[in-house]
């Protein structure tokens, strides 16, 4: 099966995937990322549908804790807690019954300070953005983005000074326009909207680091060009500005975007049509390939 999203780093060089498959029940595998062994698995309640995997980070030496976004049979999201090291359940954050899931975010803050973020739309067709406490679910901000816009996606990258922000993916169905839209749920404030004119559809967000394209780090956000390229568009979330667009091949059926090491390369992970899964690279600066390979 394919992973419908891989998450973070879990501790160098280990990365935990979520697996869903129809008919099948949904499993977390983490896995050491040199070798490809298996550490540990977990399967998870056939009761809920899944929809994305984030890495909260541990404190004072202990593992990461991982937050798998669930939906319960009574349209009720939450972020399932779980140990990275053994997989044991620590608890739950509840987001609710009001928002359609799009993305699941985890901002980094102090010891015992992260925040979970589900980013959504509500039954009015309302973009929010819902930031709750990692450690106790308590609300910690509630922001009203857009009236019209859909999400798609979003990401956690830094704002100047370090402070997170995060940058969301959405677009409006009516003119079928992509925007980026960065915030900062902590001080409940929406700092800058873009269009994304070189996109007539968004599928995903990955975080660079400093492309220099201006003050916070740079983000790539994946999607279709009018003329059906699959295109990665690299972009400052402060400013605005357009800093790449390297583009992938052809007959892609896509199924996410990372950012892999200090290189700054980008991978889809996809199928290939007539073919199984595809592991392709990119350099994010320009867009230079950088290997192709088969996944298993």
């Amino acid at each position: 099966a394919l992973p419908s999203v891989v998450g973070g780093l879990v501790s160098t060089p280990v990365v935990a995937v979520l697996l869903t498959a129809p008919e099948r029940p949904a499993k977390v595998v983490i896995v050491d990322a040199g070798s490809g062994r298996r550490l540990t698995a977990f399967g998870l309640s056939a009761a809920a549908s899944y929809g994305a995997l984030a890495v909260i980070p541990g404190t004072g030496g202990a593992a990461p804790t991982l937050a798998i976004l669930a939906e319960g049979p009574d349209g009720a999201v939450r972020a399932l807690r779980r140990d990275a090291a053994t997989g044991d359940r620590l608890g739950r954050v509840g987001f609710g019954t009001t928002l359609e899931p799009a993305a699941l975010v985890v901002l980094p803050g102090e010891p015992g300070q992260s925040r979970l973020v589900l980013v959504g739309n509500d039954a009015s067709g309302a973009l929010f953005a819902v930031a709750r406490r990692a450690s106790d679910g308590r609300l910690a901000a509630r922001l009203r983005l857009s009236p019209t816009l859909t999400a798609v996606a979003a990401v956690a990258t830094a704002a100047p000074g370090g402070d997170p922000l995060l940058a969301v993916v959405a677009a409006d169905a009516a003119d079928g326009t992509v925007h980026l839209l960065s915030l900062d749920p902590v001080a409940r404030a929406q700092a800058a909207t873009f269009p994304l004119a070189n996109l007539a559809s968004g599928r995903a967000v990955a975080r660079l680091g400093d492309m220099g394209g201006g003050p916070a780090r740079d983000v790539a956000v994946l999607g279709t060009a009018p003329d059906g390229t699959l295109v990665a568009t690299v972009i400052d979330p402060l400013t605005g500005s357009l800093l790449a667009a390297p583009e992938f091949p052809a007959g892609y059926l896509t199924d996410e975007l990372l950012s892999l090491g200090p290189g700054s390369a980008l991978a889809v992970l996809g199928r290939a049509i007539g073919s199984g899964s595809v592991l392709t690279l990119r350099h994010a600066a320009t867009g230079a390939p950088l290997g192709s390979f088969p996944i298993p």
